[in-house]
C-alpha cells in the first residue's frame, strides 16, 4: 500500500466505504496495480464491470495505524518524488549522491540505510529507471549508452550538479518540463512570423526541437523536425537566420552530459569552449519537397560567426 498512487489510493478508499463500484469506464490506471497485487478484485456480470475489496483485506487495512501509515506513506511519495526529479535532470547518478541531494532540499534527512530499505520496495514496481549496486539511471541507458553512462557516473569534467532553488528544482518532477529559456522564444517568435503561423504546430516543433536539445542531438536531427513538423525553408537566407538561432538554444538547455546545466553554464564552469557544431551534408526541407541547401566548406558558417564554415564549426572536423 505505500507503494499506491494518488489516484489508485483514492480509488481503494471510495472501495472500503462500499460493498462494491459499478464503472465500466474505470482506469486501469487507477485499479491495475490494486488488482496485480490482491487488493482490489474485479467481476463482470450482464455487460457491467465491478470492482470490490474483499472484507478480510478491509480487516486487515482497519488494524492499520492511519497515522503511521499516512506519515510513511508521504515519507515513500517524496523521496520517489526526488529519484523523478532528479533523473530526469541528471539521468544517472549515485545513490550516496541522491542522498546529498535530497538532505539539500529536505530538513527531514535521508540515510543509505532508509534508501536502500525504500528501493527495495520502489523497484519492486515498475518504474522509469533502473537500479544498480551503487547508482539510479534513466531507462534510457538500458541499451547501448554504457560509455555515456561511466562518463557521467565519473567525474564529468569536474562539472557539479545543478541545484536550483527548490520551487525551480521540484518543476521538474514533471517529464515533459522545460524551461521557456529567452533564446528558445526568440526561435519561436522567428518561426512564427517567417515559416509558419500556426501556434499549435510551432509549440510542437519547439518543444521537439528542445527535447533534440537536450538529449544533444546532431544539428541535422534538429534540422529533420522542421521537415516532420512541415515547416519548410523558403530560401537559404532563413537557414542562415535561424542557425546562429537553434545553436543559441543548444547552448542554453540543459543537458545531462552537464548534469543538468547548460553548456554555457558548464563553460563558466570548466573555463572549457562551447563545443563545435558540424554542418556537412545539411539536408534542408524546401517548399518544393525538395532536401537542398547550397551550401559548402566555403559558406558562411551557419553558427553565425561571420567566418567561413572551414575556418570555423569544420575546422576539426573529420570523416
Amino acid at each position: 500500500m505505500l507503494l499506491v498512487r494518488d489516484n489508485e489510493l483514492e480509488t481503494f478508499k471510495e472501495l472500503l466505504q462500499k460493498d462494491n463500484i459499478q464503472n465500466n469506464f474505470l482506469a486501469f490506471g487507477d485499479t491495475g496495480y490494486l488488482q496485480e497485487k490482491y487488493i482490489i478484485f474485479s467481476f463482470y456480470t450482464d455487460g457491467k464491470i465491478y470492482f470490490l475489496i474483499p472484507d478480510e483485506i478491509k480487516e486487515i487495512y482497519s488494524k492499520i495505524d492511519n497515522l503511521v501509515f499516512h506519515k510513511k506513506y508521504k515519507r515513500y511519495k517524496t523521496i520517489h518524488q526526488y529519484l523523478t526529479i532528479c533523473l530526469n535532470l541528471y539521468g544517472v547518478l549515485k545513490k550516496k549522491k541522491f542522498v546529498e541531494i535530497f538532505n539539500h532540499y529536505n530538513e527531514e534527512k535521508l540515510n543509505q540505510k532508509e534508501l536502500k530499505e525504500l528501493l527495495d520496495d520502489i523497484m519492486s514496481r515498475q518504474q522509469p529507471f533502473f537500479m544498480e549496486e551503487d547508482f539510479l539511471a534513466s531507462d534510457y541507458y538500458g541499451g547501448d549508452n554504457f560509455e555515456e553512462l561511466d562518463f557521467l557516473l565519473g567525474d564529468s569534467n569536474g562539472i557539479s550538479y545543478y541545484l536550483p532553488p527548490k520551487d525551480k528544482f521540484l518543476k521538474y518532477e514533471d517529464y515533459g518540463y522545460y524551461e521557456t529559456t529567452p533564446q528558445l522564444q526568440r526561435l519561436k517568435d522567428y518561426i512564427i512570423k517567417n515559416m509558419c503561423g500556426d501556434d499549435n504546430t510551432v509549440n510542437d516543433l519547439i518543444d521537439d526541437i528542445e527535447l533534440a536539445c537536450s538529449l544533444e542531438e546532431s544539428f541535422q536531427s534538429i534540422i529533420d523536425e522542421f521537415e516532420r513538423h512541415k515547416v519548410v525553408f523558403s530560401s537559404d537566407s532563413q537557414l542562415y537566420d535561424i542557425g546562429p538561432l537553434i545553436i543559441d538554444v543548444y547552448n542554453n538547455t540543459r543537458t545531462w552530459q552537464n548534469r543538468g546545466h547548460t553548456y554555457y553554464e558548464a563553460q563558466l564552469i570548466t573555463d572549457q569552449p562551447l563545443p563545435l557544431h558540424i554542418f556537412d551534408n545539411l539536408y534542408i526541407p524546401t517548399k518544393k519537397g525538395e532536401k537542398l541547401l547550397k551550401f559548402n566548406q566555403f559558406s558562411p558558417c551557419l553558427c553565425g560567426s561571420g567566418k567561413k564554415y572551414f575556418r570555423c564549426c569544420g575546422q576539426n572536423y573529420q570523416l
